[in-house]
């Protein structure tokens, strides 16, 4: 999904507005130039801000290029509030700029997920032993629990019951499959097979 992105000075500020197909023109942000500055000087590893209900916090990716996430906020009443996220890269150039008053727009696209990368020379042999009901329940929790905010590798490894342990540098765990009882559409009871990460 491509995202126009536009930074400009105002003052202490630079507003950042974000235009998009799904969400179309988004509220301005004025992004403190101070805490942006302490960002890129290395003061500060991560740069964090809010405006009114909206937060944005922004990562290096690599030396040239950084990760913005936007959280678009409002007030729905009785203290609940509703919105959605924003993620794309720009050029730290970008941001360098804007901080010296030099207006910039960019066209972004959004970085895919992050997520574990899988490595075992027998995993794919363990998959396949599973029915066709546990490989599609595997898939959807390796697919929903390990997008972490950065790639890791994984070492997976078959256990009991059609359920798996894994290693990685900085965490290890279980993928234990379990068996529910649901109710279908026409009131009967059926399994349903899911897999959780235990650590």
């Amino acid at each position: 999904m491509s995202i126009l992105v536009s930074l400009v000075p105002d003052g202490n500020f630079i507003a950042l507005k974000t235009l998009s197909r799904r969400y179309h023109c988004s509220p301005r942000f004025l992004m403190s130039i101070e805490l942006a500055s302490s960002f890129l000087n290395g003061t500060s590893p991560v740069l964090y801000d809010t405006d009114l209900n909206n937060f944005l916090s922004v990562y290096y990716v690599d030396a040239g290029t950084l990760l913005f996430r936007v959280y678009w906020l409002q007030n729905t009443g009785k203290d609940q509030l509703a919105g959605h996220q924003e993620s794309f890269e720009l050029p730290a150039g970008m941001l360098f700029e804007a901080i010296n008053g030099n207006p910039g727009k960019c066209i972004t696209n959004k970085p895919a997920a992050q997520c574990a990368i899988i490595v075992n020379p027998s995993a794919q042999n363990m998959i396949r032993d599973l029915n066709k009901p546990e490989r599609r329940a595997l898939s959807k929790a390796l697919r929903d629990n390990w997008h972490w905010s950065h790639a890791e590798t994984i070492n997976l490894y078959k256990d009991w019951n059609s359920s798996f342990c894994f290693v990685s540098d900085t965490i290890s765990g279980g993928l234990c499959r379990h068996v529910d009882m649901i109710s279908g559409r026409d009131g009967k009871q059926r399994e349903r097979i899911r897999y959780s990460v235990h650590t």
